[in-house]
């Protein structure tokens, strides 16, 4: 319903408006994760290691951490096409990119596995339409895909969510001990969610 009254309601300038006011949450939450990683470090009195933040739970946090920095890396990879075009305007793009930076300072600090194969999926994505013109054509001048240094960051984060799946870095561990949380399997979930729906469809 949101996504369907978005389309149908918003203009341009709203649009520019509620992803910046989207940019500017994650870096408020990212920051919140910093302080809450500088927190645990230096023993300041704090609530339970992240089992207190504006999302719910920390699992919970850090998948919004993962969806807020795919969304802001994307975004600041294709502000520009290769022939120099804005895409968005200027105060998105950076933005995206302070909300990018931060974001991934934070993702690392908390070490978990599975937000790095999503970044890596999402890099993959990104640096294939760039390879498949994605960008259309404007009169004579070719707008083909990004620009190179945007290509080149998103190779590295490629590369680095790859490492990071099979080799997270030592001190994160140390850094970062995220309370037990119980929950059915996803097979369980499955299972559940099936037999409720041959009951009562």
């Amino acid at each position: 319903v949101i996504a369907f009254l978005i389309a149908a309601v918003f203009k341009r300038k709203d649009v520019e408006r509620a992803g910046q006011a989207l940019l500017a949450s994650f870096i408020l939450l990212g920051l919140f994760t910093l302080f809450s990683v500088a927190a645990s470090r230096f023993q300041w009195q704090l609530p339970s290691w992240l089992n207190v933040n504006p999302v719910g739970t920390a699992n919970a946090l850090a998948y919004v951490l993962a969806a807020g920095f795919i969304f802001a890396l994307t975004l600041a990879l294709t502000r520009k096409t290769s022939a120099g075009r804005r895409t968005v305007t200027a105060l998105s793009g950076v933005l995206a990119i302070v909300a990018g930076v931060i974001l991934f300072t934070a993702i690392i600090l908390t070490g978990f596995r599975f937000l790095w194969v999503a970044a890596a999926g999402a890099m993959l994505l990104v640096v294939a339409l760039n390879f498949a013109k994605f960008w259309r054509k404007e009169g004579n001048a070719p707008e083909y895909g990004l620009g190179s240094i945007a290509v080149g960051v998103g190779f590295l984060v490629l590369v680095l969510s790859l490492f990071f799946v099979y080799k997270p870095l030592p001190f994160a561990a140390n850094v970062f001990q995220p309370p037990l949380e119980v929950s059915p399997s996803f097979a369980s979930t499955m299972k559940i969610g099936w037999q409720a729906l041959k009951d009562r469809p």
